[in-house]
């Protein structure tokens, strides 16, 4: 009883805080001369292959996480180096949970400049991360509340994200022999679809900052064994498939490998298609039409 009502308690306290009004993510934002339609970042990565890009806040520049996943924040930094930049306190803290099922308080900041690459804002919307990994205490997250705001282009096989200007539709890659994609938001980019011969229908979501390294190799991850025709078998990390394809709106996306982990969050999903998606597959979100496009890297 005791532990119903501290969930129950929490419940209430994320849907009062969360439903607070937020500053707006940015009151300017702005290409520079370079190239006005389109800011093209280079992507590095550490051991466990995270992928980061470096951005700059009031003159400073960071590595930071791109992660897709993060779709609580525009900007998340470590408290540390808020504290050393003096940024200016905005409203009251967001409570935000992890992949692993923690909670955290995320106070909310307002950067006076960013720059990435030739792309520019101004007042723009940061949380504390006080919930980030030990790996990243001096790194920050770009999320998914700032690239919805772009189109973007994600290409780990060329070490680059490009972040295009939505005004500017002529400048997009040619999308002609893409496959496209709808996909909905709940809570994560996702669509449905299924692994003929081994599950059910299932809620998939798109999180390059889902990484599961095992053996050499880095595995999608299948947070639900239940959708499994043999889930009585399956044990956590156990290998579901070295290439499964996945069939979604009369479409495939071929040789991903799949491994089950259980994963607390994000409970909207079922299969996380990370770091060995993205391995694998150029991708371009269109966020104004909630279309993503994928091809298949030569």
């Amino acid at each position: 009883m005791k532990q119903f009502f501290q969930i129950l308690f929490i419940s209430i306290l994320v849907v009062v805080l969360n439903s607070c009004s937020a500053p707006p993510f940015t009151t300017n934002i702005a290409f520079d001369s370079t190239d006005s339609c389109k800011s093209i970042i280079p992507i590095f990565f550490d051991k466990r292959n995270t992928p980061f890009v470096s951005i700059q806040c009031n003159g400073k520049s960071f590595d930071s996480e791109l992660d897709l996943g993060a779709e609580w924040v525009p900007i998340g930094l470590p408290q540390n180096i808020i504290d050393s930049l003096n940024f200016k306190s905005e409203g009251l803290p967001k409570l935000s949970m992890n992949a692993f099922g923690s909670f955290a308080f995320n106070r909310s900041y307002s950067i006076d400049d960013v720059v990435l690459g030739n792309l520019k804002l101004k007042n723009v919307l940061c949380y504390s991360n006080s919930g980030i990994p030990s790996t990243l205490t001096n790194k920050g997250i770009i999320g998914l509340q700032f690239c919805e705001h772009f189109d973007i282009l994600i290409d780990y096989q060329h070490k680059k994200v490009t972040f295009y200007n939505k005004n500017c539709p002529d400048s997009l890659p040619d999308l002609k022999d893409w496959i496209p994609f709808h996909f909905t938001y709940n809570k994560i980019i996702t669509i449905k679809g299924q692994v003929p011969g081994l599950t059910k229908s299932m809620k998939i979501g798109f999180d390059n900052g889902a990484i599961l390294n095992m053996n050499g190799k880095q595995y999608c991850i299948l947070r639900n064994r239940s959708i499994l025709s043999n889930s009585d078998s399956v044990h956590n990390f156990s290998i579901i498939s070295e290439s499964a394809s996945i069939e979604s709106q009369k479409n495939i996306i071929s040789d991903l490998r799949i491994a089950y982990w259980d994963l607390p969050q994000p409970s909207s999903v079922d299969l996380l298609l990370g770091g060995d998606f993205f391995d694998k597959y150029q991708v371009f979100f269109n966020f104004k039409n909630n279309i993503m496009y994928i091809k298949r890297n030569s």
